[in-house]
């Protein structure tokens, strides 16, 4: 027994690593009414007040060929305390990373197992990273504001293509969704902006896709208060 796991341990390392390969990340920024008014279930569940910045989806290892990681390491489970016990990250975490729809820790719990496996950090790693990509970002909706955007009113999807840009030197991806406050004529309304980031999570980088498919039905998009 002692000569066959001597043997299967020789075997196993000659094996090459596990590399969990995948092209670029996408920071994905949401925009609160945006989240809240996209569904009546969402809508009764919202959390109140609601923030008045954006505030973190997740961040997603992505491919060009829009396929996910192959390879995601899914016995490593969450660990709170991982957070918890870095006083700063959990802050900024509870600031910035808030779950809209219900406890702060079951949506942590849910982008770790979903998307944060898939990566080559730890959990804290993870968390930390997001954060700091988020914290360099500054306040998106002063950003907008600044190109004559508040929320209340509409515009040409151009405008918030156009805005981002000039803010940050980069295209990010503008995500849409519906408005269901108004029923039939719900209106398309931005969503979430969402920056890609290169693959070592140093630095944002133009993504190759600017416009979600919702987007481009309608000729202004909502920026809802």
């Amino acid at each position: 027994m002692k000569v066959f796991f001597v043997f299967f341990v020789f075997l196993f390392c000659l094996l090459p690593p596990i590399i969990l390969a995948f092209d670029y990340y996408l920071l994905s920024m949401q925009w609160p009414p945006s989240t809240c008014y996209a569904s009546l279930s969402n809508y009764n569940k919202c959390i109140h007040p609601l923030p008045p910045w954006f505030t973190i989806h997740g961040l997603w290892p992505q491919n060009y060929n829009s396929s996910l990681p192959l390879v995601c390491l899914q016995t490593s489970p969450f660990d709170l305390t991982q957070v918890t016990s870095d006083p700063q990250l959990l802050q900024n975490m509870d600031t910035l990373w808030p779950n809209l729809l219900g406890q702060n820790e079951d949506f942590w719990e849910h982008e770790w197992t979903k998307h944060g496996t898939c990566t080559t950090f730890t959990q804290h790693d993870y968390f930390q990273t997001t954060c700091d990509l988020a914290i360099s970002l500054g306040d998106l909706r002063v950003e907008l504001q600044n190109n004559g955007m508040t929320p209340g009113q509409s515009y040409p999807l151009t405008n918030y293509k156009v805005a981002i840009e000039s803010a940050y030197n980069v295209t990010p991806l503008i995500a849409c969704n519906t408005d269901i406050r108004t029923g039939t004529n719900s209106p398309i309304q931005m969503f979430e902006i969402r920056f890609c980031v290169d693959p070592t999570a140093n630095h944002f980088i133009n993504c190759i896709w600017s416009i979600s498919r919702l987007c481009n039905s309608s000729p202004t998009i909502a920026f809802p208060m």
